[in-house]
């Protein structure tokens, strides 16, 4: 014992081994095997390990050579083992399977060769490594217990045994029962990589049941392990590396990979594919695998996994792929694959690993072995050679048709393929991965493909086999089209590439593509079409068209024992689905005849062949294709603006040039006697298309060509064309004409004109020839053709933007006919210009006689080319009857017969009596009722003058006015304007286009038409400033001088007309977007500051639930809009925000608060309903009788129950003694007490209002600048602040809950942060000494300092406010131990380290700051640290507080003791929180030298209770 004693032995590393050691994840029984794998077995005996379970203990037998002194010495001693070296064979090291029975035991015997000892942890953990000695064991009767065979119950067999006695918490639960499962349920695994051990028995001798387990070797690779009856079976592959390289220690290692098969009664062996371990001689754990791996791996101690980190098992890992593609020969050579190879590769391929199915170190396994696979030949061909083929080269999911389309000849010959065999079947996920091929539509493509490159293509083969193949195809995409959007796609990529193969045999015997020009079915496929017809009427253009051959189709037909009955139709759809078309009509025109007809190489082609072209579309047009009727418009621009017709001067498109009917084509214009010149080019359509066969087949052929040739733009005569032009493109006599007829242009303005450079061209060559029979057959043209052709056109428009154009102008063709001469006159032999002609009527004769000049011949259309202005208008209208008058004619259009506002006449008046005017340029009165007295209803019903001015006109009168008088004398008659326009807007008599259009022409610079007070002309552009009217002259007065608004003048009124004026005008005004005072001007509260108002905000806070109530059942809309679309204005008592007057009364309170609820308009009902209730609580009512009240006699009924009550919840958190709440929001305490005695407040009452999905208010600004908010109110610093201390904080409802995070930044200067709104909160808060900052015992240290001269000396880090006077202690704040509320001063503190943090941020830019309770309370003496390295590091301490007048803060003693220790590295940051975001940071470098100097004093400050309190002395 003394030996052993002595071998005892603890390393300095131990302690820390052990620990890891003894709590082993693995299993006991498992190290236990490990151990008995490792002892040394006589040659005689088969290595064998007998577990033998007893209700309190473990009995282990082993037939062992037995324990050696050497073994024993070993236990002893974790730092040396008597297993060294890999190559002995050993898989244990360091005593770890030894350690793991403790796990069960605390006191485990071992008994062998004469030792007897016990390794006893219960008295200390000494026993681990210090053995004592015990009887020897009963081993007689182990040996009786054991299971099997008799010869092994000879004495001597079992020389080890080892007794391991349940732990007492184990045996007292149900421990043991898990103990005993655990060793009963070894797997028969274990045995596959053991070295020695051969069998496994187990006895449970609390049941009798016993388990024996027998590895035996069978040979092939394949090893056997029986469990009882049962057997299992493994094929196991094996490779020894040469590891000398990675671990000089080791000159060899084995690996292996074992794959569980079953075996059937067949003798066949099947894969068992269920998830296996990875083994490093014992089992780790599962990875994903199907297969098991071994290999001697390097394990952490814990057993559990390999390590990632190891060279050495990075190398094992990368040699299992090899081996695994190398046992794919040793597995089909099994017996039982012989005759069938196949089996044996889809059964071995079934253990693939595939990417995602295997985890953690062993991940990249599967990409490892699929890419050894995929180069090496591990596939089978089809057939008896026994050819083995890398993946890429099989094929796979085909069947007998396959072989006979693709033969293994010329598959392998086009494509490098075989046949897989059939016997070896691949996942889809598998086969991908190994790059296997699918026989499919791809595939079938590819051969093709390559077939046609050869010289004799498909032809080969014949079209009996290409019919095979197109039906085959077909069937293959048919469902695949339907199943996803990718098989479509590869569709469509399949039909792309079959589009540029020359496979397609064609009528002419060739073999063709579609990418070679469209391909057609035969006739007899077509549907729709007469092919009669079609053979007799167009011979060339049947043979330009490319048709599939009869015979593919015919070959179909005879080979139905191949395909199904249907294999004619599968391969006309399939050959549609590559592109090819059916010989429709429709189809022809569109694809082959359209493309070719608008070539431009078509000069050069067939002319009877274009013929063809057109005249087939010409007919098929009135055949009524309903496609055609669909795509009509595109196939007519297409014809128009592309095709080629054929003239008599070559084929010419009709965009380019003029194209007309000649007499042919029953044109009544004989172009002959009106061009006689070779050099004028006169395009006709050739007679040819008449003459096309096919037009017999028509009724009635020349109208339907003609009717076809004029929807491409020929005509009989010249062409007239719309044309559209800028205005600034415009003659100046057209400008003129379009301004003096209408509106001023704008510059956007846009033209619509009618123009015929060809009608031009003949009439300046006859103005120049002076042919008079030429001028005579032209006005017949004209006088035939004048009311269906050229009456619409002798009109153009003037349009600016999106408005309609304003009056008609002459257009440009009718100014062509008046400007030159080519009318003849039977006067002289002379052309001249109809203007000077008369018309040659019987009227005229009737007064002119037989002298005057007429134009011949007789033509009706004579009295168009002459008419003009009619109606004689004199510049003054007031000069005698019998005096000669200047003036000028105008047309029944341009006048009026009387102006009602009397506008015209002042208008007149007034640019009359301009310096600027006189009469030669003065503007005409356009009104006649003060000229022609009496003549009005020849005027108004002969003439057809209007009676009144337009709209228009009005404006013009306007324009006028704006471009020569002055405002102050033309308001009036603005104003006579505008009232004549709200009337009649008023009444439906204008039209709301006209008022649209002023309304964007008043946007613009330009168009300043409104007069102002300070007598200019201004617009509504946003250079003129705002501009509005008055409705109200009390607000006019208070705004007169204001230079923001500028106010429209309508000269001198008479107060009824300025009452009058809002009704009339304000519809009207609204249109034109000029609004009134009223409308720009909002009225705003005059904030004087904050006041004391805790009676008034808990009276609103009182009364908010019953006016909620009272908006659910009143008013429900508003009240749904205010809680989904939230309101700016209710977010405002949020915020502690409502306007009221000093002294308003309880009913004004509820006035002011109900314009929160109907955007700013006040309610009388909510306030007087709000008022009664609370008059009746300021009378002692009972809460019940209120309810009572509020309900029978009001009928406002309480909420439902899921509906949260309004409460302004800065004001409900807080609670008084008496229970009545008061709020926060007050900047002083009062003892006022609450108007309302109420001993409760309402329940249910939602602490956040308004609700969570409201929207917050934002701050106010100034009233133009945002939406006429008000802004914001500052606090300044003042010396009127009386009262107590500001509240600190915010209180929550939820004291414990506290975050720690900080919401948002404060942005800070030296001597004022900037504005900014945080939520601030704490997790967990303490004292800066570590305790809660209540009840501290320790003294409490009051800093006060009393010269701000001597402060404002200390130099830059020091920052004093100019308004607070620190010498002025009398004011000072009482001092006082602790704080009413630690939450508030902690969340005080929190945002002051927030604002000192982000202060030193901005103000010490290159140095790190650093917050030490950013993320949590760390007690230390300081709050900041400035700097990195030890030297220059500076410690601030923050102190924070929300009264400008406190000149005290508490330090604690800690924190004193260390600034004395720091000196001039410890500052202190004093933070005033002024409220709104501002702040005052103030720092205070080295207080104790302050102190010295008598800047600071130090004070301590007692208890109420100074009995407790400790004395301190102060400075």
């Amino acid at each position: 014992m003394r030996e052993l004693q002595a071998g005892a032995r603890l390393y300095p590393n131990q302690e820390k081994e052990e620990e890891p050691l003894l709590n082993p994840r693995p299993m006991a029984s498992q190290f236990t095997v490990q151990n008995a794998d490792d002892n040394v077995y006589p040659e005689n005996v088969e290595p064998t390990i007998v577990f033998i379970m007893q209700s309190s203990e473990i009995i282990v037998l082993n037939n062992e050579r037995g324990f050696s002194a050497q073994n024993i010495r070993a236990l002893c001693d974790v730092g040396s083992s008597t297993k060294k070296g890999s190559s002995a064979g050993y898989i244990g090291q360091k005593g770890i399977g030894f350690k793991s029975v403790f796990r069960v035991t605390d006191a485990p015997e071992i008994h062998s060769n004469g030792f007897h000892v016990k390794f006893d942890i219960s008295e200390g953990q000494i026993g681990f490594v210090l053995p004592s000695l015990v009887p020897p064991c009963d081993l007689d009767s182990f040996k009786k217990q054991v299971p099997g065979e008799v010869s092994q119950t000879k004495a001597g067999s079992w020389n080890t045994c080892i007794v391991l006695p349940f732990k007492r918490e184990l045996r007292e639960g149900n421990g043991t029962r898990t103990i005993m499962s655990m060793f009963l349920d070894l797997h028969p695994s274990l045995l596959l990589f053991l070295h020695r051990l051969r069998v496994i028995k187990l006895k449970n001798m609390v049941d009798g049941s016993s388990v024996i387990m027998k590895r035996e070797t069978i040979g092939d690779g394949i090893i056997r392990v029986s469990h009882g009856k049962e057997k299992m079976s493994w094929f196991v592959a094996t490779k020894e590396l040469m590891a000398s390289a990675i671990r000089p220690d080791v000159r060899t290692t084995e690996i292996a990979i074992a794959f569980t098969l079953n075996e059937s009664s067949h003798g066949e062996y099947i894969p068992q594919l269920d998830q296996q371990p990875v083994f490093a001689f014992l089992p780790l754990r599962m990875y994903g695998l199907k297969f098991i791996l071994q290999g001697d791996f390097v394990l952490p101690s814990s057993r559990e996994e390999v390590d990632g980190d190891s060279a050495w098992n990075q190398w094992l890992l990368s040699e299992f792929p090899g081996l695994f593609v190398s046992a794919l020969r040793s597995f089909c050579a099994l017996s039982c694959f012989r005759d069938s190879p196949g089996k044996a590769v889809a059964a071995f391929m079934s253990f693939v690993p595939l990417e995602g199915e295997v985890h953690g170190f062993f991940s990249r396994l599967p990409r490892m072995i699929i890419s050894k696979l995929r180069i090496s030949s591990c596939m089978l061909l089809e057939g008896h050679t026994m050819e083995w083929v890398p993946p890429c080269r099989i094929l796979r999911g085909w069947n007998d048709q396959a072989r006979i389309l693709l033969p293994d000849s010329l598959l392998s010959e086009h494509l490098g393929l075989g046949y897989l065999d059939r016997e070896i079947i691949l996942s889809d996920q598998l086969a991908k991965a190994l790059g296997v091929n699918d026989y499919g539509p791809k595939v079938l493509v590819d051969f093709l493909s390559s077939l046609c490159q050869t010289d004799y293509g498909v032809k080969s083969l014949g079209v009996e086999w290409l019919s095979r193949w197109l039906t085959t195809l077909y069937i293959m995409l048919v469902p695949a089209s339907s199943t996803s959007s990718f098989n479509t796609i590869v569709e469509s990529d399949l039909s792309k590439s079959l589009q540029t193969i020359p496979f397609i045999p064609l009528s002419d015997g060739s073999y063709g593509s579609i990418a070679q020009g469209t391909i057609w079915l035969p006739c007899d496929v077509s549907t729709g079409f007469d092919s009669e017809l079609f053979l007799e009427a167009f011979p060339n253009l049947y043979a330009e068209i490319r048709t599939v051959s009869p015979t593919l189709l015919s070959a179909a037909a005879g080979a139905i024992s191949y395909i199904e009955e249907n294999s004619i139709d599968n391969i006309t759809r399939m050959l549609q689905k590559i592109g090819v078309q059916r010989l429709s009509a429709h189809q022809i025109v569109k694809m082959h005849i359209l493309p070719a007809i608008c070539d431009d190489k078509i000069i050069t082609r067939d002319r009877i062949l274009m013929t063809e072209y057109l005249c087939f579309i010409m007919i098929h047009f009135h055949s009524g294709c309903n496609s055609c009727s669909m795509e009509m418009e595109h196939i007519m621009s297409e014809l128009k603006n592309r095709a080629f017709i054929l003239t008599n001067h070559g084929f010419r498109r009709p965009a380019e040039v003029s194209i007309h009917f000649g007499i042919e084509f029953g044109s009544s214009v004989d172009i002959s006697k009106l061009i006689d010149s070779p050099d004028d080019m006169w395009f006709e359509v050739d007679t040819i298309y008449l003459k096309h066969a096919s037009t017999k087949f028509l009724s009635n052929g020349m109208a339907k060509w003609r009717e076809f040739f004029q929807e491409l733009g020929l005509s009989d005569f010249v062409q007239i064309i719309l044309v559209e032009k800028n205005i600034a493109d415009v003659p100046p006599s057209v400008l003129r004409e379009i301004m003096r007829k209408g509106d001023p242009v704008v510059p956007n303005s846009i033209v619509k004109d009618w123009e015929s450079p060809e009608l031009v061209h003949i009439l300046s060559t006859l103005s120049l020839q002076n042919n008079q029979e030429k001028s005579k057959y032209l006005l017949e043209v004209l006088d035939k053709m004048w009311g269906d052709f050229f009456s619409t056109k002798v009109s153009g428009s003037c349009t600016c933007g999106t408005a309609e154009g304003l009056e008609p102008f002459e257009s440009s063709i009718l100014r062509s006919i008046h400007e030159y001469k080519w009318l003849a006159s039977a006067m002289d032999q002379l052309l001249h210009y109809p203007r000077d002609l008369y018309s040659d009527c019987e009227e005229v004769r009737s007064v002119l006689g037989g002298f005057a000049p007429y134009a011949v011949p007789q033509a009706k259309i004579a009295e168009v080319f002459g008419a003009g202005p009619s109606v004689f208008v004199p510049v003054t209208v007031d000069s005698r009857h019998h005096e000669v008058v200047s003036g000028i004619f105008l047309s029944p259009s341009e006048v009026y017969w009387h102006d009602s506002t009397g506008s015209m006449v002042e208008t007149e008046k007034l640019i009359f009596q301009s310096s600027s005017v006189n009469e030669t340029n003065c503007p005409l009165s356009r009104t006649l009722a003060d000229i022609y007295q009496g003549l009005h209803s020849f005027f108004v019903q002969e003439c057809g003058v209007h009676e009144t001015p337009s709209f228009r006109s009005y404006v013009q009168i306007l324009v006028q006015l704006s471009n020569n008088v002055l405002p102050s004398q033309a308001a009036n008659i603005v104003l006579r304007v505008l009232m004549k326009w709200a009337d009649d807007y008023k009444s439906g008599l204008v039209d709301p286009e006209d008022v649209i259009h002023l309304k964007e022409n008043l946007l613009t610079l330009e168009y300043t038409l409104l007069p102002t007070v300070h007598d200019k002309w201004v617009s509504l552009h946003p250079a003129f400033g705002l501009l509005c009217w008055c409705d109200d002259e009390d607000l006019r007065k208070e705004f007169t001088h204001s230079e923001s608004l500028n106010f429209l003048h309508f000269g001198d009124l008479s107060k009824e007309e300025k009452e009058m004026l809002p009704a009339k005008l304000m519809d009207l005004m609204q249109t034109l977007g000029i609004p009134s005072l009223s409308q720009v001007i909002t009225r705003e509260a005059i904030f004087y500051g904050i006041e004391d108002s805790t009676d008034k905000a808990l009276l609103v806070n009182w009364a908010l639930p019953y006016a909620q109530r009272y908006m659910f059942k009143l008013h429900p809309d508003v009240y749904i809009q205010l809680k989904h679309s939230g309101s700016e204005n209710l977010s405002r008592l949020q915020e502690n925000i409502l306007y009221i007057a000093r002294a308003s009364d309880t009913h004004s309170i509820f006035l002011e608060l109900s314009r929160l609820f109907f955007k700013g308009a006040s309610n009388l009902h909510l306030a007087n309903f709000l008022h009664m209730i609370t008059t009746m609580g300021e009378s002692r009512y009972t809460e019940e009788q209120i309810e009572q009240f509020v309900v029978n006699n009001q009928k406002v009924p309480k909420l439902p129950d899921n509906e949260p009550f309004w409460l302004v919840s800065s004001i409900s958190s807080v609670q008084p003694e008496n229970g009545i709440p008061q709020p926060t929001c007050a900047l002083s305490s009062s003892d006022d007490q609450n108007p309302l005695k109420f001993k409760r407040k309402p329940v249910n009452i939602t602490p956040s209002w308004p609700p969570a999905d409201w929207k917050m208010a934002p701050d106010f600004s100034f009233a133009r600048e945002n939406q006429f908010r008000t802004r914001p109110w500052v606090p300044q610093p003042s010396d009127n602040l009386q009262g107590g201390e500001i509240s600190d904080a915010i209180i929550s409802n939820n004291d414990q809950d506290l975050p720690f995070a900080i919401e948002v930044d404060w942005v800070t200067q030296e001597d004022l942060t900037a504005n900014n709104e945080a939520l601030l909160a704490m997790h967990n808060f303490r004292g800066q000494d570590g305790s809660s900052l209540p009840g501290s015992r320790d003294p409490v240290y009051g800093m006060v300092s009393d010269s701000s001269e001597m402060l404002r000396n200390q130099g830059d880090m020091v920052s004093i406010p100019d308004y607070l006077d620190i010498s002025q202690t009398d004011e000072r704040h009482q001092l006082s131990f602790g704080t009413p509320n630690a939450y508030q001063a902690a969340l005080t503190g929190r945002l002051g380290e927030l604002v000192a943090f982000q202060y030193f941020t901005n103000k010490v830019c290159n140095a790190n700051v650093t917050w030490v309770n950013k993320e949590v309370e760390t007690g230390l003496p300081y709050d900041i640290i400035i700097g990195e390295d030890d030297e220059s590091k500076e410690y601030i301490e923050v102190k924070a507080t929300k009264s400008m007048r406190k000149d005290w803060f508490t330090i604690s003693n800690r924190e004193w003791q260390f600034a004395i220790e720091k000196g001039d590295s410890f500052s202190i940051a004093h933070v005033v929180l002024l409220g709104q975001n501002n702040a005052k940071v103030t720092v205070f470098k080295n207080p104790l030298r302050l102190c010295q100097q008598g800047i600071f004093h130090l004070a301590v400050l007692m208890r109420h209770h100074p009995k407790e309190l400790t004395s301190a002395p102060s400075d």
